[in-house]
């Protein structure tokens, strides 16, 4: 990947409209989804996001030799999520954050 704008993202709050949409509060499953050998740089600063709803959780998602930094390698990279289930194999950058 080169100057990928969020390279590993789940978001079941997704809106496709102009304006602003209300919050969601049901969503479809999100499980048993393998991110593995994928390195590059991100655009944005959160390279990994997992925005899972409260109702319906993602699960079982496996993070596997993970590599991704900010575009010159500046910058430190994050992870953002909820209610998100994950494991990890491998290096993984930027680390997962705490389910």
């Amino acid at each position: 990947m080169y100057k990928v704008k969020n390279p590993i993202i789940i978001d079941q709050y997704y809106c496709d409209s102009a304006r602003s949409c209300e919050e969601q509060e049901s969503a479809v499953e999100v499980s048993n989804v393998i991110f593995k050998n994928i390195r590059g740089t991100t655009a944005t600063k959160d390279a990994i996001k997992m925005n899972c709803s409260q109702n319906v959780p993602c699960h079982d998602i496996t993070l596997q030799n993970i590599d991704l930094k900010t575009e010159g390698g500046k910058d430190a990279t994050e992870s953002t999520c909820q209610n998100a289930e994950w494991r990890k194999f491998g290096i993984v950058l930027p680390q997962p954050c705490t389910a």
